[in-house]
């Protein structure tokens, strides 16, 4: 899949991503399920991925 959008757009994407992943660890440090645990830590995985393909794009449009 290929996603277009504007280097403004991929900085507001990419800090979006930041913040999620800062918040998900005390969510999931404090999260007594551990079904939820392990959903959120696939989630913070994927953020994580995500955030360093946006920053591989950043660095390919430069």
């Amino acid at each position: 899949m290929k996603v277009e959008m504007t280097e403004h757009e991929r900085e507001v994407l990419a800090r979006l991503v930041r913040v999620r992943i800062q918040e998900l660890g005390p969510e999931i440090h404090h999260t007594a399920s551990r079904a939820l645990r392990a959903e959120l830590s696939d989630l913070q995985e994927s953020l994580e991925r995500l955030e360093h393909k946006l920053a591989d794009a950043s660095t390919c449009a430069a």
